[in-house]
């Protein structure tokens, strides 16, 4: 298909999404999603903990602030120690 000299017939456009489960990278990334569950893996144990799901209390530039779920726990993890972060949205059924 022609249209004003473009051709169109050759290409797509894909449009996806990171998912519920978005994976957080970056200081930023916890800063919008303050007060969102996510679940952190951490490089070492801080407080007996490897693994830690949470609601983003705060976050800065060094860190991440995490009320721990099921708990009146609160952790404060620096990004040097997460190995991984993703949303851990709470699936009811």
């Amino acid at each position: 298909m022609v249209n004003k000299g473009i051709r169109l017939d050759k290409h797509s456009l894909e449009i996806s999404s990171p998912g519920i489960f978005m994976r957080l990278r970056k200081p930023e990334h916890f800063q919008i999603f303050k007060g969102k569950r996510i679940k952190v893996k951490l490089f070492q144990k801080i407080q007996g903990l490897k693994t830690a799901t949470g609601n983003i209390i705060k976050s800065n530039k060094e860190g991440v602030s995490l009320k721990i779920v099921n708990t009146n726990n609160c952790i404060q993890i620096p990004f040097s120690h997460i190995s991984k972060a993703n949303l851990e949205p709470e699936i009811k059924i």
